[in-house]
């Protein structure tokens, strides 16, 4: 360890040599004003700036929340909301639930990536971890199934446990030094070791022993620029996630009747059901717009001067409605209106013309339903929808257009 590393500008760092630093005592040496936002310069510090594909931490500096912590020209800025005051001393506190989760991930996805470089010789070249999921940017191409190979040696050493350790090698040290994301500037370069799994640079705080992870979890991964690109989570979301897994798994245990085994079994044949029925709908609905059809074109053909024909018609969808109408209008000049047949409540419409008919237009009609029948809706020149609230009185006034 030197000095130069555990201090930036003129703020001593703690979690360079204790991640698990939760509060601390400091002193506001300044406060820069940057716009309408203000940041504090403390002369000691467990606040991680964002970097390195994670996040800043957040928490408290007495009163004032802390919402961003960044470094800006050799400083660690602490970006802040309330008051603070450049010379007093202050209780610090992280909201240390969130740094735990992101240690425990973040770890996590070291022993994975470690892994993955020792197996296949493949490098991590892109890394982000966010309040969900860590994505990981590989340079060559896994197969998932190769992924989760990797995912079920990584939860085996998991459960044994390794002990993880923060290494400031000298300059002559590190050249003999086989890590992963190696760095141009050899001057106090930061190593996590894993014992006997993996040795990274790194700037970011770690779990004291990977046991701690608990478990880690690849959720998917796809291609991405010539390598893959995986997502994954380690640590109490992880958890989480196998809980609420679990529960969805037994609600279609529940479901198919099946044993978990074969819940899957159960799926399949509830998918295939479900387009042999929506098959069967669909045929049946088609019959019955049919049906309509004819009733349809008998009250034109028995009205074939009618300004309006309003058409009641049971339990029909948007696109029968439209149907009844296109095909109706074809040898009918006035308008055809298709009103759910209900006798009192909330009923749907629409209803239609030719382009090139005469007689009423659809504008004037939109406006006599609104304004004598209280319909709300809209629509174009040649077809309007919306809905009416209907009960007998108003019924027997729209059959009588």
């Amino acid at each position: 360890m030197t000095d130069e590393r555990t201090t930036n500008g003129r703020t001593k760092i703690l979690y360079e040599d204790d991640a698990y630093v939760s509060s601390f005592k400091a002193t506001v040496l300044e406060i820069v004003t940057e716009g309408d936002k203000k940041a504090a310069v403390l002369d000691v510090t467990a606040f991680f700036p964002e970097g390195g594909g994670q996040g800043a931490d957040t928490g408290f500096i007495g009163d004032a929340k802390v919402t961003d912590v960044q470094r800006v020209n050799g400083e660690i800025l602490h970006y802040f909301k309330g008051n603070l005051e450049a010379g007093s001393v202050y209780e610090c506190r992280l909201d240390f639930e969130k740094r735990y989760d992101r240690m425990q991930n973040h770890t996590g996805e070291h022993i994975i990536c470690g892994l993955i470089n020792k197996e296949y010789g493949l490098d991590n070249v892109g890394f982000h971890l966010s309040d969900d999921v860590i994505t990981v940017d590989l340079n060559g191409y896994l197969e998932y199934d190769e992924l989760l190979k990797i995912e079920t040696r990584a939860n085996e050493l998991i459960a044994k446990g390794a002990k993880v350790n923060i290494l400031y090698p000298s300059k002559e040290e590190l050249k003999g030094l086989n890590y992963r994301s190696k760095i141009e500037d050899l001057e106090n370069v930061r190593l996590v070791e894993i014992e006997g799994i993996d040795l990274c640079a790194c700037c970011a705080p770690h779990l004291d022993n990977i046991a701690n992870v608990q478990m880690v979890k690849i959720l998917s991964s796809m291609s991405h620029r010539g390598g893959v690109r995986f997502t994954m989570i380690a640590g109490k979301r992880a958890v989480d996630d196998y809980a609420l897994l679990h529960n969805k798994a037994m609600e279609i245990v529940k479901l198919t009747s099946l044993p978990k085994e074969k819940m899957d079994e159960g799926v399949v044949k509830f998918k295939e059901d479900i387009e042999k029925y929506r098959t069967q709908i669909n045929e049946l609905k088609e019959t019955i717009t049919a049906i309509n059809m004819v009733s349809l074109k008998e009250r034109i053909a028995g009205n074939p001067d009618a300004g309006i024909i309003v058409y009641p018609a049971k339990s029909l969808d948007e696109i029968q409605k439209r149907t009844l109408i296109n095909e109706g209008v074809l040898k009918f000049e006035g308008i055809i209106m298709v009103v759910d047949d209900v006798d009192e409540g909330n009923a749907s419409f629409i209803a239609g013309r030719r382009a090139d008919a005469s007689g009423l237009s659809l504008k004037d009609f939109k406006e006599k339903l609104m304004s004598e029948f209280g319909a709300k809706g809209g629509g174009s020149d040649v077809m309007i929808q919306g809905r009416i609230q209907i009960d007998k009185e108003i019924k027997d006034r729209l059959c009588a257009l």
